[in-house]
């Protein structure tokens, strides 16, 4: 199973609530708006009736020195999910633990990714979701 289909499954296990986590250096914003007070912080609960559904997350690309290396990991991602459906900030939630670029990779492949937002009594809302992202030698 190739990763975008392992991500996509992994989003049937997404969650749409947060973790105590911090801004730091394993996080990007593509809009400084979305930091605004309209936007969950990624420690902020955000009850919601249905989750964030990806419609298009873009494979990342294998890191070319881990793959000449044969290294492999999952990496787990959280992003913010505004109500348009875009997305508005990454963090890396767990590293793979073996420095070979995943993080990078994910985090960049995450920021382009589409999606349906969360929605409350009907109306979208902002929240982060989380899913993991597997780097797999074929």
């Amino acid at each position: 199973m190739n990763t975008m289909k392992q991500a996509v499954l992994a989003l049937a296990l997404a969650v749409a609530v947060c973790a105590a986590i911090s801004f730091g250096p394993a996080s990007v914003f593509g809009d400084e708006t979305k930091r605004s007070k309209d936007y969950p912080l990624p420690d902020e609960f955000v009850e919601v009736e249905q989750t964030p559904v990806a419609t298009s997350v873009p494979e990342p690309i294998y890191p070319e020195a881990a793959r000449n290396e044969g290294i492999e990991g999952d990496v787990w991602v959280r992003v913010l999910v505004d109500t348009a459906g875009a997305v508005g900030g990454v963090i890396i939630e767990k590293r793979s633990g073996n420095n070979a670029g995943f993080e990078a990779a994910a985090m960049k492949a995450a920021l382009d990714g589409e999606w349906q937002p969360a929605k409350v009594g009907g109306k979208p809302v902002a929240c982060w979701v989380s899913y993991k992202v597997s780097f797999t030698l074929h």
